[in-house]
């Protein structure tokens, strides 16, 4: 509610029994972005799978594509830039891989519309796109697609007898036959190719229309710009919201030291990145940053002269890590080991 009320203005995380709010705009509220991401993907087993389109759950699909503008647009005016000037606050990797594809498949027209004015042809076009990895489609697309004359391979019999078994396509009139053989097939090719596509477009028309009502809820508000659905890329898209793939390199990028820090001290962290464990990697980040994912800006270490205990300052909201001088290159690894281990409690 607080995301579909406050006209995409700011999302404010407070911090807990404290009247502050996450002021830098980053860590906080990507974190909590993250933790909703990942119950929605849990729901839903969005990870593995697009689950079949329910009425019941229509609004929840519809509030996940406003939730996505909202992740996408945040702190943002898109029509100024909607391709570069685009923070990031990656959720990590929530989604099964073509989730994000799919979300494009629909035109700006349709989306406008209803999905049950889709027909079935434009339907079956859109499932070439969307299933094209799927093993099992290309077997069907194989089957639809095979002609006798041309040479190409034979399609799989036994998947064919397969789907007859399991009564997922119907058999020819007067065809009693257990099993079918390659003559058999020639001769009702045309039935068994109708045949498929109509189940498959009965089968799998129901994920698409989950993917529909998503897609749908992008541009549900008067802040959408329909320019957002021309310039940006399902690539770039889902960059934005899933985040950069973790590596060590691309960390090792993210930190930036200021004139004032040491060789050594630019070394030790150069050097703990290279030997540490992903895991207790992502723990630092967490810490430094409020989230487990790559940061989108740097994270800034410089040391600091108003320091005079043995603790490191954090500012997690601005990336800042502020050590102060007199530290020794074996006290700054107890502190960060100490933020590690505070990080493995609370999980």
């Amino acid at each position: 509610h607080e995301i579909k009320n406050n006209s995409f203005n700011f999302l404010k995380v407070y911090f807990w029994d404290n009247p502050a709010f996450d002021g830098g705009g980053d860590g906080i509220t990507r974190e909590c972005l993250n933790i909703l991401f990942r119950k929605i993907s849990e729901h839903y087993s969005l990870k593995t799978n697009i689950p079949q389109f329910s009425r019941d759950h229509e609004v929840n699909f519809i509030n996940l594509g406003v939730i996505l503008y909202f992740l996408f647009r945040n702190l943002v005016t898109i029509s100024q830039n909607p391709v570069k000037n685009v923070p990031n606050f990656p959720v990590g990797p929530v989604f099964k891989d073509n989730f994000f594809e799919g979300l494009f498949l629909f035109t700006k027209e349709e989306l406008n519309d209803s999905f049950l004015n889709i027909s079935n042809e434009r339907i079956f076009e859109i499932c070439l796109q969307f299933f094209n990895k799927d093993p099992q489609f290309i077997k069907l697309n194989h089957l639809l697609n095979w002609d006798e004359t041309s040479g190409s391979a034979l399609p799989n019999l036994d998947f064919i007898n397969e789907l007859l078994l399991a009564e997922m396509i119907d058999k020819p009139s007067g065809l009693e036959e257990d099993a079918i053989n390659f003559n058999l097939l020639l001769k009702h090719k045309t039935f068994f190719q109708d045949s498929i596509k109509s189940e498959f477009i009965n089968t799998q028309k129901g994920q698409l229309q989950t993917l529909f009502s998503i897609a749908k809820g992008l541009t549900l508000y008067p802040q959408y710009n329909e320019r957002f659905w021309d310039v940006i890329s399902p690539a770039r898209f889902k960059e934005i919201i899933v985040g950069v793939e973790f590596c060590r390199n691309k960390l090792k990028e993210f930190l930036h030291f200021k004139p004032n820090v040491p060789t050594d001290v630019q070394e030790f962290f150069i050097d703990f990145v290279d030997r540490r464990n992903e895991e207790d990697l992502k723990y630092f980040l967490t810490f430094v940053t409020g989230s487990a994912t790559l940061p989108y800006k740097n994270i800034q270490i410089t040391m600091v002269d108003d320091l005079t205990g043995d603790q490191i300052r954090v500012l997690s909201c601005h990336h800042f890590i502020d050590i102060p001088k007199h530290l020794t290159i074996s006290e700054i690894e107890i502190n960060i080991e100490h933020w590690i281990n505070e990080m493995k409690n609370k999980k």
